[in-house]
């Protein structure tokens, strides 16, 4: 009889031990499987190794004792074993999901995807691998995110949103949710108040209260239209419930009629924002948003009123415009034009004409090539430079700038200082405010003024004139070639 009660006492204790690692569906919309090969409903559970994955206009709720998961459309995860170092690891491989994890005293939640990874003590946030770009939106605590490409870590607080594209990362601010109610922990059930929060968390850039009375965006496929959602204003219902009359002018059921114009009025645009239609003339397209026009095939776009000419680009962002029939560019910010193929833009009112720039900051204007650009109002016109820093001015080709407000007028320069002028080629200046007129010339200092070729020179206020002239010193006046002067 012991030996029984033992038994049945192992296998209850077994079957705990299962179900404390597993995810219980606590809701489900659309089509969701389970292992790939089982439709999932309400009760179900997925296991360590197991993965499952939302179709198209579907959504899931998952949960574990006080922590949720919640898929959106195309979205796949796979639960995977606690890893060697006690983490709870879920793979993120498509789509986006919003993660609610339990506090405690050590980090023990980790999702990663093909870019990121992200590991918490407790919080709130979403992971987005809808495009190529990848993002970490933290609506409470603080989250570690690792680009898992160079290995660095990045500290991404309430508010703030992690973009992962290649080898970089740029953080962006949105409004989170002022506060998340924490729950305790209930066996796996999720009250009706959970959800609504969780609800409000559907890659949601506003508050909960603000959530209620927004227009919901809704996703659109190839050829739909995207019709506003009613707000619980507008709503027809029974006594006391506002009606809209043909006429524009809602009325109450006593007859009573109440402008359109009023005070309040949920139609007035500065409150709707952007709410036409997509035009959408292709195949494969993935759109999210308002008044997107669309010509190509296989792009993601998120946002409102961007114009995409071309295929598999990726947009995220409002106003952006990319054009004639080009391809593989991604987009991150508002207001960006950009014209060529395999182009990278992380920013905000970038124009970048020519293929296979790579552009993180705001208002760069690049004409060319194969430029790298990290910094703001850089004015670029030319192929394979390389500029960090802002409001620097380049016309040529090969040349390498770490400052501000330099100006380079040649071919394979390079600067490490802020407000130099340069004309010639092959200039190599460590310093600041010098200006050369020449080539194959090396200065360490600043205030220096140089007309001439192959000269070098060490220190500062000098003015050289000539070529080859070795020179160290300071307040120099020098006329000649050949010259070698030491002056400490």
């Amino acid at each position: 009889m012991r030996l029984v009660s033992l038994l049945v006492l192992l296998v209850f204790n077994s079957v705990s031990i299962a179900r404390a690692t597993d995810w219980r569906v606590e809701e489900t919309d659309g089509t969701v499987t389970i292992a790939g090969d089982r439709f999932a409903s309400i009760g179900d559970y997925v296991k360590p190794g197991e993965s499952i994955e939302t179709g198209a206009l579907s959504r899931v709720l998952l949960v574990n004792v006080d922590q949720s998961i919640r898929l959106g459309p195309n979205a796949r995860i796979v639960i995977e074993k606690t890893n060697r170092k006690g983490r709870r690891l879920i793979s993120q491989a498509a789509g986006w999901a919003t993660y609610k994890v339990n506090r405690k005293r050590n980090p023990h939640f980790e999702v990663r995807s093909a870019y990121v990874a992200a590991v918490v003590k407790g919080t709130t946030f979403v992971v987005d691998t809808e495009s190529k770009v990848h993002s970490v939106s933290v609506h409470e605590g603080l989250v570690d995110v690792e680009l898992l490409s160079t290995g660095k870590h990045f500290e991404v607080p309430a508010g703030v949103r992690a973009l992962a594209v290649k080898n970089e990362m740029r953080t962006a601010k949105f409004e989170a949710p002022s506060k998340v109610r924490k729950t305790q922990p209930n066996n796996g059930d999720i009250d009706s108040e959970d959800k609504e929060e969780l609800n409000s968390f559907d890659r949601s850039e506003t508050s909960s209260e603000e959530v209620e009375s927004a227009t919901k965006v809704t996703l659109v496929r190839p050829h739909e239209n995207v019709i506003p959602a009613v707000t619980d204003q507008q709503q027809t219902s029974g006594d006391g419930q506002q009606q809209t009359s043909s006429d524009g002018q809602q009325q109450t059921s006593d007859g009573g009629q109440q402008s359109s114009e009023g005070e309040g009025n949920p139609y007035e645009p500065e409150e709707l924002g952007p709410s036409g239609p997509n035009i959408i003339d292709g195949q494969d397209n993935d759109v999210v948003g308002f008044e997107n026009n669309v010509d190509g095939d296989d792009n993601s776009v998120l946002g409102n009123l961007n114009i995409i000419e071309g295929k598999e680009n990726t947009v995220e962002g409002d106003r952006n415009h990319l054009d004639h029939n080009h391809q593989r560019s991604v987009v991150v910010g508002d207001d960006n034009y950009v014209h060529g193929d395999d182009i990278i833009v992380i920013g905000d009112k970038n124009t970048v004409e020519k293929n296979e720039n790579d552009i993180l900051g705001d208002g760069n204007f690049v004409f060319g090539e194969r430029n790298i650009i990290r910094g703001v109002w850089n004015n670029i016109t030319g192929k394979d430079n390389s500029i960090e820093g802002d409001w620097n001015s380049v016309q040529g080709d090969d040349n390498t700038i770490v400052g501000l407000y330099n100006s380079i007028d040649g071919n394979k320069n390079t600067i490490a200082g802020d407000s130099n002028e340069i004309i010639g080629d092959e200039n190599n200046i460590d310093g600041d405010e010098n200006v050369v007129d020449g080539n194959k010339n090396q200065i360490d200092g600043d205030l220096n003024q140089i007309i001439g070729d192959e000269n070098l020179l060490f220190g500062s206020s000098n003015q050289l004139t000539g070529k080859q002239n070795d020179i160290t010193g300071n307040d120099l006046i020098i006329n000649g070639d050949d010259q070698v002067v030491q002056n400490p």
